[in-house]
This record gives structure tokens, sequence and C-alpha cells, in this order.
């Protein structure tokens, strides 16, 4: 599992926790996984998470939480069944995952965030970006491949 975070395998499952607590780095947000069997001398990664990115062009934001408006678990522990070709064949999510991810800002840049695989978000998603403790309102924010207004929390 790259990169590493808080999980299991078992078999052809591995179990791993979306953290609700991100610094908004490519590198630990984009979760992947590989299983291979012993006589394979290959293996391919597959992603196990969502992914948001988001620009900020502001130095004095200190974070961001991210929260579905339906209040649907977007962080917290999935587990993920891998067929005997290596693919994500089914995805099981544990009890009390969280409805909110907190991003930690340091300074303008694009931020990415991993969310729990396959979740879907049907109501949408809010962004309450935050200076110091005090939340502040924002208008539109160009949401990777996405330009739309986003609620406010």
């Amino acid at each position: 599992m790259y990169p590493l975070l808080d999980g299991s395998m078992s078999d052809r499952t591995i179990t791993v926790t979306i953290p609700a607590e991100q610094d908004g780095t490519f590198a630990k947000a984009n979760v992947m996984a590989a299983i291979t069997g012993a006589s394979q001398r290959m293996f391919t990664f597959s992603n196990v998470s969502g992914l948001i990115s988001f620009e900020v062009k502001r130095d004095d934001l200190t974070k961001v939480i991210i929260r579905s408006n339906d209040g649907s678990p977007i962080a917290g522990s999935q587990s993920l069944t891998f067929d005997e070709n290596g693919a994500v064949s089914g995805v099981e999510y544990a009890e009390g995952g969280s409805p909110e991810i907190t991003v930690a800002l340091n300074g303008p840049g694009t931020y990415y965030v991993a969310t729990m695989m396959n979740v879907e978000m049907k109501a949408g998603f809010g962004m309450r970006f935050f200076k110091g403790e005090e939340p502040l309102l924002q208008g539109p924010v160009r949401l990777g491949r996405l330009q739309d207004e986003v609620s406010l929390l």
C-alpha cells in the first residue's frame, strides 16, 4: 500500500483508514494498493480512495473543512477486496466514518484530499475555510475538473 496508512491485509482484502485530518499533499492523498500472487513478478497499483483537489490563492488561510452535504461518511475505515487479476472487486465501509475531513493549509497552492473509495456525495459537499480559528466565507472555488459554486458550511 502507498502511502503507508493505518491498515491491514487478510487474504485478498485490504482494510485501510482514510484519515479525517490530512495535510493536503498529493503524495499522502493518492492512496494506492496492489496485490499479487507469490509466483507473479509484476503487479499493478490500483487507487483505493477518492481524490478531491482545490487551489488556495490566499496566504492567511490555516485550514479547510470539507463536509458531505448529506452527512455521508467520507473518512474512515474501508475494506477493499481484490479479484485474481489484482483489481478492486468490492468495497465495504465500517461503521463510525466521518462526514468531515479537515485539511491543514500552508499557504497558496494546490491541495489534495483523499476520501473513501466510491463515495458518491449525491448532495455534493461544502467547504469552510478558516483564518486561525475564525471561519471565513468564500465564493466560487475551482475543484479539480469542476467549476461550480461551493456550499459553505
